[in-house]
């Protein structure tokens, strides 16, 4: 992970994965290359809330998905335990998924799926970044994501037409993430974006170092949990 974010500076990495949005204005210097594509302030602007929108999206869509993953809502406990099975070693593969979260384990969850898209979204447009790579596909999805988060932004008629925007933007956003999994990888597992964006989660951005392996497997559990959620929703 360290020669994958060799380069990067600690404010970088803490501006890359930041919640707050409202301030994209200021002269950050690892934006330089972005504002020369946008040609103006205006630009970032348009750029972060749009971004906002997504990172709402996407704690929507797992609130919905913890909410469908359970036996009432798939018919049985056969589409969960499949889910939740495991390749080898495991002695029984018949342990259905618990989706049963408190909403504060939910929140934490979703906080850790947020900063890698505030991570890809804003180091994608970067001249200099870290060597991730979007497939065609998942290429494809981001930029759906962002016209259905552009969407959001524009006035509405009524509520009704609000709430139909903001659901097609979940459903482009659970593509979005279902397409950055679907990935081959080949000479390095850091040509995906969301093994990249979680070495900048296991870089500690106050001190410089790493946070320890204890802390850290919780946000690798996070993202497996969610996923599985994610899988049985979209099915």
């Amino acid at each position: 992970m360290a020669a994958h974010l060799a380069g990067f500076s600690r404010q970088e990495l803490a501006y890359l994965i930041r919640a707050d949005s409202g301030e994209a204005g200021e002269d950050h210097p690892e934006l330089a290359t972005a504002r020369s594509d946008s040609g103006s302030d205006d630009g970032i602007q348009l750029q972060e809330a749009e971004l906002a929108e997504a990172c709402k999206a996407t704690r929507r869509l797992i609130r919905r998905a913890f909410h469908t993953a359970n036996p009432d809502q798939v018919g049985g406990h056969a589409p969960l335990e499949y889910v939740n099975r495991r390749e080898c070693g495991a002695e029984s593969q018949e342990k259905p998924f618990h989706s049963e979260q408190m909403v504060k384990t939910v929140h934490r969850y979703s906080g850790h799926w947020v900063k890698i898209l505030r991570y890809l979204w804003r180091s994608v447009q970067l001249d200099r970044r870290p060597d991730y790579q979007f497939t065609g596909a998942q290429e494809c999805q981001f930029g759906v994501m962002r016209q259905a988060a552009n969407k959001v932004l524009e006035p509405t008629r009524n509520a009704a037409q609000r709430k139909r925007r903001r659901q097609r933007l979940v459903e482009a956003t659970l593509e979005f993430w279902i397409a950055m999994f679907d990935h081959h990888l080949k000479d390095s597992e850091f040509e995906n974006g969301v093994i990249s964006g979680l070495a900048v989660l296991g870089f500690d951005t106050q001190t410089g170092g790493w946070i320890e392996a204890q802390n850290y497997t919780p946000v690798l559990a996070a993202m497996i949990t969610v996923l599985r959620a994610m899988v049985v929703y979209r099915a």
